[in-house]
């Protein structure tokens, strides 16, 4: 379902960066692209299945303290304090709803949240792909699935899972984004009064969640990040399977996207054949064997023209 202009103009004023970042991953027809081993991208495609973990078993989990820092500080401080005056001389007493539903929930931010993460692609990243992200997650033999980006840019909520950009900010800047949110609040006053009291508890309640989950230190920047979040206890399960799995010799709960689609339900574009963009090789001694391991699971997987899809990098790194 598209959403209304009444909600567009909400999202404009307490989603604005998120709001901007979509728009030009949707103008420049941005694809996204996903490092990882061989081992796991043969998974991915042969399983048809892409794997969220919990936030506390990834390093990612870190960088979720990093964006509570920052919102505390800000929320918090004078930015915070004229962004709840704002908020209560519209709907009084709200604050503290909003406080308490936020503090409830809090726990389950921290232990419920499953993620995928991805990057940004460029174009000129089609034939070698990215050295930072080969040396962080290619390991001995890494491959970049290259995906399109349909799927990010849908507001069908029936699949369960929400992708969001991540922020790169200091403290500072943290709270010059949320200045600007405050700005944008009073301007929108008369819209934000028009709506119930608890549709702007939720949307308040969720842009402090995903300013938590979706900021991290300005040094990763280069990652051009992107998350797929997953919150069972919060949203329910959707399409996405709960599963138990062993990784790296430690057993945990996954949950699973399935890469297929639910037309009447209106979701399209996760199929492997429409999803899929490209395959990159990563730098590896035995790239030949890959690239035609990865042919064969290609076909077995529907995908057409793969000799337009499937490539080897040439960066001459050294293991």
């Amino acid at each position: 379902m598209e959403p209304t202009p009444e909600q567009l103009q909400i999202a404009a004023i307490f989603f604005p960066r998120a709001l901007k970042a979509q728009t030009e991953v949707a103008r420049k027809s941005t694809r996204f692209v996903h490092y990882t081993t061989a081992d796991v991208a043969f998974s991915i495609i042969k399983r048809g299945e892409v794997w969220m973990r919990n936030a506390q078993v990834m390093n990612d989990f870190a960088e979720i303290e990093y964006g509570m820092k920052c919102l505390n500080e800000c929320y918090n401080g004078p930015t915070g304090n004229s962004f709840k005056a704002v908020l209560e001389s519209i709907f009084p007493g709200i604050c503290g709803q909003i406080e308490k539903q936020f503090n409830d929930w809090l726990p389950h931010f921290r232990s419920e949240t499953y993620l995928a993460c991805l990057s940004e692609h460029l174009d000129v990243e089609d034939t070698t792909g990215r050295l930072s992200m080969w040396r962080a997650y290619g390991g001995s033999a890494g491959i970049a699935i290259v995906v399109n980006n349909a799927p990010f840019l849908s507001t069908n909520n029936r699949l369960g899972a929400y992708s969001s950009p991540v922020e790169y900010l200091t403290v500072d800047q943290f709270e010059k984004a949320f200045s600007d949110i405050v700005k944008s609040l009073n301007s929108g006053k008369e819209i934000i009064s028009k709506f119930p009291r608890m549709d702007i508890v939720n949307t308040v309640f969720e842009m402090l969640r995903y300013a938590i989950l979706c900021t991290k230190h300005p040094g990763f920047a280069e990652e051009r990040e992107w998350r797929v979040i997953h919150a069972p206890t919060l949203h329910g399960a959707g399409k996405i399977v709960p599963s138990c799995e062993t990784i790296n010799g430690i057993p945990q709960s996954v949950y699973k996207i399935p890469l297929q689609d639910w037309p009447d339900e209106g979701i399209t574009g996760l199929s492997i054949p429409c999803f899929l963009n490209r395959i990159i090789i990563g730098p590896a001694t035995l790239q030949g064997t890959l690239y035609n391991t990865f042919y064969k699971l290609l076909g077995e997987a529907g995908v057409i023209d793969i000799e337009s899809k499937l490539c080897r990098s040439d960066i001459p790194l050294r293991r």
